[in-house]
C-alpha cells in the first residue's frame, strides 16, 4: 500500500508505483522529486482496448481521493461503461448546459434595455 511519506520520496522519471487498494491504480512520477500523476490502467468494456485513464497530480491530489476516484472508475467498468467516454459524455452536457445558459442570459439582458 502506498502511503504519503513514499509518495513525498518519489524519485523524478522513477518507476511507476502501485497505489493498492484498486487494481491499476498507479502513480506515475513527474520531472519534480515528490511530484507525479495518477493513472488507471483499465481496459475498455466498450472497444475492448487498454486505456490509461488520468485521476489528477499528486500532492494537489491525495492517495484517499485518488483512490476513491479509481474505485469509483471500476465500478463504472463493472457496469459496461467506459469510465472515460462517461467523463467526456458529461463534460459535453455541462458545457451544453453553459452554453444555454450564457444565451438565456443574453437574451434577459437584451430584453430589459
Amino acid at each position: 500500500m502506498l502511503t504519503d511519506v513514499k509518495a513525498r520520496k518519489l524519485k523524478a522519471r522513477g518507476k511507476p508505483l502501485a497505489v493498492g487498494g484498486v487494481a491499476g491504480l498507479y502513480l506515475r512520477p513527474g520531472t519534480k522529486n515528490g511530484a507525479g500523476k495518477f493513472t488507471l490502467r483499465f481496459v475498455s468494456p466498450e472497444t475492448g482496448r487498454r486505456r490509461d485513464m488520468g485521476l489528477g497530480t499528486y500532492p494537489a491530489i491525495g492517495i484517499a481521493l485518488a483512490r476513491k476516484n479509481a474505485i469509483e472508475a471500476r465500478d463504472l467498468i463493472e457496469r459496461a461503461i467506459d469510465p472515460i467516454e462517461q467523463r467526456k459524455r458529461e463534460q459535453n452536457s455541462t458545457e451544453g448546459n453553459a452554453q444555454n445558459l450564457t444565451l438565456r442570459t443574453r437574451r434577459f439582458r437584451s430584453m430589459r434595455i
